[in-house]
């Protein structure tokens, strides 16, 4: 019995003894982590001696100290040549070479992007962009990459491109435009882009009158994109698509693929016509109304669809006058 006890006893004590280390090794770990490693690194443009603070969690390094940097917080008080792989990434000047800033949040370099590619959910370029933004909302000053997100935004486009749901180039092209639809009678569109060869619109669309043609009052937001194709030095091909949802009643959408033909009256207005391919449809379990039936057609094509979903496919034609507030 004593010979038992004294057993139990003493694995209790080497359990304990193995669990007091493995909590020893873990401190030691977490104060070598928190404790900064100071070194020091040639500031190229102040010409002194500035302290490089790395332990893994906030990263603060001076200009051209181009070590890969990989922690919550990344900062480079200057330019920097490197990889930057954190929650936040921070670059006061220039950054790039060919390198990666990857966050989980805020990607801003305060200065341009040369051959650079910066991924995360919010990307900040103060100046120009040669190179890549992938994220939800992009920024930059000048443009000369690619920008693919929700929102990308940039002052002025030099080249390259941009793919997003909203694509904004404040010295790009701007156009307003009005028209007519074999759906609704008033439709007002705001296009905007780098250039005439690549917009994106928002559009409106309403019906004033009661029960036209089965359609409910209020109206219709969608998004969409297009182009504008010169073929002389007053006519041009506008081939268009746009996505329509009456959100504030029912669950009913519109698909709509154009093809107009344009004609500039002046430098600043053209008038366009063109057939409009649609695909409409309404969730029967939210909105028991028939599916709307459109003004005019050319060809119609109601099909009857599933006890949820009801679909109609139409050839219409469509009719508007647009007018550019800035164009390239």
């Amino acid at each position: 019995m004593l010979e038992q006890s004294f057993t139990y006893c003493y694995i209790r004590y080497k359990w304990y003894e193995s669990a007091l280390m493995k909590i020893l090794k873990l401190f030691i770990i977490v104060i070598a982590l928190a404790i900064n490693t100071n070194v020091f690194a040639q500031d190229t443009i102040k010409k002194k001696q500035n302290s490089v603070h790395y332990n893994g969690f906030i990263n603060i390094i001076p200009d051209h100290y181009n070590s890969i940097l990989f922690g919550q917080v990344n900062i480079a008080k200057g330019s920097h040549e490197a990889a930057q792989i954190g929650l936040f990434n921070w670059n006061q000047n220039n950054f790039g070479a060919d390198h990666l800033q990857l966050s989980f949040t805020f990607n801003i370099v305060g200065g341009s992007i040369d051959n650079g590619t910066q991924i995360g959910i919010i990307n900040i370029c103060a100046d120009s962009l040669r190179g890549e933004q992938i994220g939800f909302i992009n920024f930059a000053k000048k443009r000369k990459g690619i920008q693919i997100g929700f929102v990308n935004y940039c002052d002025t486009m030099a080249s390259g491109f941009s793919l997003a749901f909203i694509s904004f180039v404040r010295k790009g092209y701007h156009a307003i435009e009005i028209g007519v639809s074999e759906m609704y009678p008033v439709n007002i569109s705001y296009k905007v882009g780098g250039s005439k060869s690549l917009y994106t619109s928002a559009n409106l669309s309403c019906n004033y009158k009661n029960n036209i043609n089965n359609a409910i009052n209020g109206p219709v937001f969608g998004f969409g994109f297009g182009s504008i194709i010169p073929i002389s030095k007053s006519f041009f091909i506008n081939p268009d698509f746009s996505l329509q949802d009456k959100f504030l009643k029912g669950k009913q959408g519109y698909l709509s693929i154009v093809t107009k033909l344009s004609y500039a009256i002046t430098n600043k207005i053209d008038i366009s016509a063109g057939p409009a391919f649609v695909f409409s449809w309404v969730r029967v379990d939210t909105d028991p109304s028939e599916l709307h039936t459109p003004m005019y057609s050319l060809y119609h094509n109601p099909i009857d669809g599933t006890s949820v979903h009801r679909q109609r496919n139409y050839i219409g034609f469509r009719f508007s006058l647009r007018y550019i507030i800035r164009g390239m």
